[in-house]
């Protein structure tokens, strides 16, 4: 087998598996994803949550849920309303424990489990640069939303100000600026760049606040905004070797439905970055970036880790978007912002 029928066939186990996972019955939820780059909003809060729990009292003692919640209610939609769904999602994960033996009140303790996690996501964070920039991006995006006129206002010392927690931990410097820059490339801020590449916030857009309503991971692209909407389907086709990805419009858009393989997908999707790659011909740094986005997919595709191909998945997307219309035909960059898309679709949803 050739290397990328290889790697082709890696990521279409990747994608079987990921979709396999069924919802629980009897209106459970899913596991909270614990990987903060692909994390859903829900969960980047209640991760958050666990954090602030653990971080107020000491091992083996309770602590009143209520005050942890309203630290991050400037930062997480849903507070203080989803307080006990939250809850309820760590208890069914041995996150916490619940002690109900007082009228009126609960008092919640965090498990050596819990304590454990949160340590890792710290970790995870101090490290990684995306993880740090999706929950950042995310506490960042919802603070302007809530601050309104007042937008251009969120920096690092103010988040700070406000009560900002990285994870339990102190906001880096500079880390909001950083999530800044990624919102405003995405197209879910309207700012103003400075001549040194700053950038001063001045509103959320409709996409972000599309973004904010449907809970998703601020930095894994979205497939099929506007009239096209994807629909994937996983099926086997007997000696058809790999998965069929179908993708068709929703509504009275389009009645047919294009099928399109795993393997042509990450096909298509080769062939476009090294397009783009030809495209930005003497800006080294971009180009050393995609290389680096590539090997991070050949390493995911040949672990099987569906977190690393998610997170090589979305910076490629990304560097597109954020070349877009800079010199770079565009049709180059939607190639390679689709096929992740379709991708990361598969892997996600």
């Amino acid at each position: 087998m050739s290397s990328r029928a290889h790697h082709a066939s890696r990521c279409v186990d990747l994608v079987s598996s990921e979709r396999n996972r069924s919802t629980p019955t009897g209106g459970s939820s899913m596991p909270i994803d614990r990987d903060l780059v692909s994390a859903s909003q829900v969960d980047l809060r209640r991760l958050s949550l666990l954090a602030a729990l653990a971080a107020a009292g000491r091992r083996g003692t309770d602590v009143d849920p209520e005050p942890a919640a309203k630290g991050l209610e400037p930062f997480f939609r849903g507070l203080p309303g989803c307080l006990d769904g939250d809850i309820e999602a760590l208890l069914a994960e041995e996150l916490v424990i619940l002690d109900d033996s007082i009228v009126a009140r609960k008092g919640v303790m965090v498990t050596d489990n819990g304590r454990a996690l949160v340590e890792r996501l710290q970790q995870s964070a101090a490290s990684d640069r995306d993880a740090r920039t999706a929950v950042v991006a995310v506490m960042a995006l919802y603070y302007m939303h809530v601050c309104e006129g007042q937008a251009r206002l969120a920096t690092t010392d103010a988040l700070r100000r406000a009560g900002a927690t990285l994870i339990g931990g102190p906001l880096p410097d500079g880390c909001v600026e950083e999530a800044l820059k990624e919102l405003h490339d995405l197209g879910f801020i309207d700012a103003r760049r400075t001549w040194n590449g700053m950038v001063i916030p001045l509103s959320v857009t409709s996409e972000g606040r599309a973004v904010l309503r449907a809970s998703r991971p601020v930095l894994i692209p979205e497939q099929g905004r506007g009239k096209m909407s994807s629909v994937f389907n996983t099926t086997i086709n007997g000696e058809v070797r790999g998965q069929n990805i179908v993708v068709g419009s929703q509504g009275d858009i389009d009645q047919d439905a294009t099928v399109i393989t795993a393997d042509q997908t990450i096909a298509n999707l080769r062939v476009a970055v090294d397009a783009l790659y030809v495209a930005l011909a003497g800006q080294k740094d971009l180009q050393d970036k995609i290389e680096a986005l590539l090997e991070k997919l050949d390493e995911a595709e040949d672990q099987g880790d569906r977190s690393l191909m998610a997170r090589a998945l979305s910076g490629l997307s990304r560097l597109a978007q954020r070349v877009a219309g800079k010199g770079v035909d565009h049709a180059v960059t939607l190639a390679v912002t689709k096929s992740a898309g379709l991708l990361m679709k598969a892997l996600t949803s």
